[in-house]
């Protein structure tokens, strides 16, 4: 489940996909929410920058709980 809402969130749209994303993607989504741009020459994301998506999507997941116990 939280494959598919971080999809959503990073993707910015409400409809979720058929399966859930890869490892790969899953990572480059949490980049992506941890402010990574992912320009040509920006090489691969680093650990803070993942570390701040997980905690993106932790507020996402609480506050999502909180509205649908």
């Amino acid at each position: 489940m939280e494959g598919l809402v971080l999809y959503c969130i990073a993707n910015r749209t409400p409809t979720t996909p058929d399966t859930a994303p890869t490892i790969k993607e899953a990572v480059s989504y949490l980049a992506k929410l941890g402010g990574f741009l992912g320009r040509k020459g920006d090489g691969e994301p680093g650990a803070k920058v993942i570390w701040k998506g997980l905690n993106e999507l932790n507020v996402v997941l609480k506050y999502r709980s909180y509205l649908h116990p």
